[in-house]
C-alpha cells in the first residue's frame, strides 16, 4: 500500500487518473484523522454482477469516534440514497429542477410519503420572509388527518389554523372541517363569512340553478346582477 505522513497540504500530486483495484466487496479509502484514529471517514463499494441496484459506492462520514453515519449510497441502477437531511443554499437563489422534459410521457415528479395518518406528516413548508415579515404556510397531509390542507403555522390538522382542507369523499371545508356538503364555509367574526362582488356593469354576480334532472332544469332560483335585478 501507499501512505504519506506530511504535515503539508499537497502529500501527494497527482496528474492524469488513479485506477485502485477492490480485491473484495466493501472495501474501499479510508480517510482517518491522525490525532484520534477512532475518528473515520470511508467510501466503499460493493459489485453484484447479477443485479445493478445491490452495486453501490457509500460514502461513511464520521459521527463520532470509532461511528459512522452512511450520508449517501450511489446504486449501479443510477439512484441515489441520501439518508440524512438534504441542505441547498448556493448563498443567493437556490434552485431545484426536477427535469422530465426529455420525450413524450416522461414526467417531473416529487414523491412526499408519510408512514401513518395518526402520526405522521406528508408537507411542504413555505415562508418568504424567514429574516422579516414572513408567514409560515404548510400545504398536504398533516398530521391526525388523511386531509389535504392548507394550513398556517401548524404542523398538525386543526380547524382553527386550517385555511382549507378536503377530505377523501372530495367535500371541502373552509374555516372548518369538511361536511356532508360539497362545500362549507364557516366563519366566527364579524365580517363578511362570503362575499361576491363584480366590478363590471350589469354583470352577473351570483346565480342558482335548478337541478338538471329536475323538471325546470337550468332555471334560476336565485340571481344577482349588478343591476340588482
Amino acid at each position: 500500500y501507499l501512505r504519506a505522513n506530511s504535515s503539508s497540504s499537497n502529500a501527494f500530486l497527482l496528474k492524469g487518473g488513479i485506477m485502485q483495484d477492490i480485491t473484495a466487496n466493501n472495501t474501499g479509502i479510508q480517510f482517518r484523522l491522525n490525532a484520534d484514529t477512532g475518528f473515520i471517514n470511508r467510501i466503499d463499494n460493493n459489485f453484484d454482477g447479477a443485479s445493478a441496484d445491490a452495486s453501490y459506492m457509500r460514502f461513511k462520514i464520521a459521527s463520532g469516534a470509532n461511528s459512522q453515519n452512511t450520508a449517501l449510497t450511489l446504486l449501479g441502477d443510477g439512484k441515489a440514497n441520501f439518508s440524512g437531511n438534504i441542505n441547498v443554499d448556493n448563498g443567493g437563489t437556490s434552485i431545484i429542477t426536477v427535469d422530465g422534459n426529455n420525450s413524450s410521457g416522461d414526467d417531473g415528479r416529487i414523491l412526499i410519503k408519510g408512514h401513518t395518518a395518526s402520526n405522521s406528516r406528508a408537507l411542504i413548508h413555505f415562508n418568504n420572509g424567514v429574516s422579516s415579515g414572513g408567514l409560515d404556510w404548510r400545504i398536504g397531509c398533516l398530521r391526525y388527518s388523511n386531509a389535504f390542507v392548507l394550513s398556517l403555522a401548524n404542523d398538525d390538522y386543526n380547524s382553527s389554523t386550517n385555511v382549507i382542507s378536503i377530505d377523501g369523499n372530495r367535500k371541502i371545508g373552509i374555516g372548518s372541517d369538511p361536511s356532508s356538503s360539497k362545500l362549507k364555509v364557516y366563519n366566527d367574526a364579524t365580517d363578511y363569512t362570503v362575499q361576491f362582488q363584480n366590478n363590471q356593469g350589469d354583470g352577473a354576480v351570483l346565480d342558482l340553478y335548478a337541478s338538471a334532472s329536475d323538471d325546470h332544469a337550468f332555471d334560476p332560483i336565485f340571481k344577482v346582477r349588478t343591476d340588482a335585478q
